[in-house]
């Protein structure tokens, strides 16, 4: 879903509000958003989704790194370096949701694929064995 789109189903379920304040509530959300998640050490939590986090990690540059600095940087080549992550943690509700989903669909494919496999005279085929060489089932998500 994109930036129109939310704003479309938003004016949806909350008619007495027009378009354009909708898009507006949403770009001070964004706003204040980033402002928060620009200042070191900071979150931005999302009720029923999850945490928005930037996390920075600092390092010693060293070996092939360090070299490719020197000859761009020479002397003034910086001795450690800033990684940067931002990473979102889901909800367990949300978590949950999603599994269900995959979950929900893997069980659709098992029937299609069982369906599929029927001899003429109604009898299913034998599935293969993980084991024995035969495809292995998808995991589930771990998060």
């Amino acid at each position: 879903m994109n930036h129109r789109q939310t704003i479309r189903e938003i004016s949806k379920r909350l008619p007495r509000l027009k378009r354009r304040d909708v898009a507006e509530v949403l770009e001070v959300m964004t706003e204040l958003w980033l402002d928060e998640l620009a200042q070191p050490g900071q979150t931005v939590t999302v009720s029923d989704l999850g945490k928005l986090v930037v996390e920075v990690q600092n390092f010693h540059s060293g070996g092939t790194v360090q070299q490719r600095l020197q000859q761009k940087y020479g002397s003034r080549a910086p001795k450690t370096l800033k990684r940067i992550y931002v990473r979102f943690r889901p909800t367990a509700k949300f978590r949950h949701a999603i599994q269900a989903v995959f979950i929900e669909e893997a069980k659709q494919n098992e029937e299609e694929t069982q369906s599929l496999q029927r001899t003429d005279d109604g009898q299913p085929h034998t599935q293969p064995d993980a084991a024995a060489g035969g495809a292995a089932k998808r995991p589930q998500p771990r998060w």
